[in-house]
């Protein structure tokens, strides 16, 4: 079992109850949502903006920080405020609060899709097994 740990990091609890960790994630931003996807746990970090891939062991794989392209040849934060985090077979899932929309991300870290809601700012994720819901400020929305 892993855990976030306040303010930024992830600890692995062991099954005789001993701990591993902690395990510093993101850029210092605060950990908040965590998620497993088979073999390795993905944590976002509300106030860096980024999701991090946790390796077995706590090795991080990378740090993402899902961007969108702007006209002018910049990038734009696709994701403010990460926090709720759940994982569909395939790809990660991300509620973003302050952005108000979720994000999809692949298995390399890569954007695979961006959703805006109608209402409320998503906080939390869950997949069903067929369909993956958003969840915040009173509103379900199924993606």
């Amino acid at each position: 079992m892993w855990l976030t740990v306040f303010p930024t990091g992830v600890m692995e609890v062991l099954t005789d109850g001993g701990m591993v960790g902690p395990f510093p994630v993101g850029d210092g931003g605060l950990s908040y949502g965590i998620a497993f996807d088979g073999t390795n746990m993905w944590v976002t970090s509300a106030n860096a903006n980024t999701v991090t891939k946790v390796l077995p062991g706590g090795g991080l794989e990378g740090v993402f920080a899902p961007s969108m392209p702007l006209d002018d040849g910049g990038t734009v934060s696709a994701c403010v405020s990460p926090n709720g985090i759940a994982f569909d077979g395939t790809n990660m899932w991300i509620a973003c609060t302050t952005s108000g929309n979720v994000v999809e991300l692949g298995p390399d870290g890569g954007l695979a899709g961006t959703f805006y809601l109608d209402g409320g700012s998503p906080n939390a994720m869950a997949f069903d097994g067929k369909h993956m819901w958003a969840v915040g400020a009173g509103v379900v929305t199924e993606l």
